[in-house]
């Protein structure tokens, strides 16, 4: 009678070679190679213009400044679904918070659902997806410890203003052999941080390709609903959430502009002149 330790063994053996075993073609997974939207189609969804063409990007390392309820964590949902389910992705989902990373894997569990599950799912929890292609998604969050020793094909960051750079810095090194994309997606969150960095410094710009998608360029915002809106928030908090403006901290002494003119006029290097 086999012992627990072989039966163990050879459950593991089965599900290495089930790993390594690629998904017979099927009309969806064809579609799916040509159609990066299928995922949301499928799942009775109609892309954004700004949607489709993110999804269809070429680009390594894209920011995209969205307003709210843009339809971003859906957009999301959508790339990561259909690239587990067409080759061999390792994907790391960060969000600031555990249910938030939790949601965001739930959206790409709802879109493989609504694609009839072409390839079959080998391990499913709420913070992991395992395909038998070899795919796998994790779910995690702002913890830079826990995102060490990984080595994904791709990375999101959702709420990416709200990432620390302590996370940003410890997964930015997973880059570096050029085998790995970087989806960040935000609303900004103050003049402050990595996303606040890249996005205002030229220099950092020019290695990302950025997207910016206020609510007048989102389809499904209603006007009316938009212009009331307007009218009843403050200015500085209508312009952050939905016109995707980055504003000073509310307890700022001095706003990032009078901060930034003052170095500019201060030579930090020279010698201090001391009075008696």
């Amino acid at each position: 009678m086999p012992t627990l330790a072989t039966v163990t063994r050879e459950v593991a053996a089965l599900r290495r070679e089930a790993v390594r075993q690629r998904p017979a073609p099927t009309p969806v997974l064809d579609r799916l190679r040509t159609d990066p939207t299928y995922p949301m189609v499928a799942a009775g969804l109609t892309p954004d213009p700004w949607q489709a063409a993110l999804l269809r990007s070429p680009d390594k390392q894209v920011a995209a400044l969205c307003t709210r309820r843009s339809g971003k964590t859906r957009t999301v949902g959508a790339m990561v679904t259909g690239r587990s389910l067409t080759r061999r992705t390792q994907t790391l989902l960060f969000a600031p918070t555990e249910d938030q990373s939790k949601e965001l894997l739930q959206y790409v569990r709802e879109m493989n659902d609504a694609l009839g599950c072409p390839v079959p799912l080998v391990r499913e929890s709420q913070t992991e997806l395992a395909w038998a292609n070899g795919s796998r998604v994790l779910a995690k969050t702002d913890r830079p410890k826990s995102a060490r020793g990984f080595t994904p094909d791709l990375l999101v960051i959702d709420e990416a203003a709200q990432i620390s750079d302590e996370l940003y810095l410890s997964i930015k090194p997973m880059l570096i052999l050029g085998k790995c994309d970087l989806l960040a997606l935000t609303t900004p969150f103050g003049k402050v941080g990595w996303f606040f960095n890249l996005w205002d410094d030229e220099k950092q710009s020019r290695y990302w390709r950025k997207w910016k998608i206020t609510a007048y360029e989102c389809p499904r915002i209603r006007r009316d609903v938009l212009a009331e809106h307007a009218a009843t928030m403050p200015p500085r908090w209508f312009n952050q959430e939905y016109m995707c403006e980055f504003n000073d901290a509310v307890d700022a002494v001095f706003g990032k502009t009078v901060i930034d003119a003052a170095e500019r006029d201060i030579d930090l290097f020279a010698p201090l002149e001391l009075t008696a």
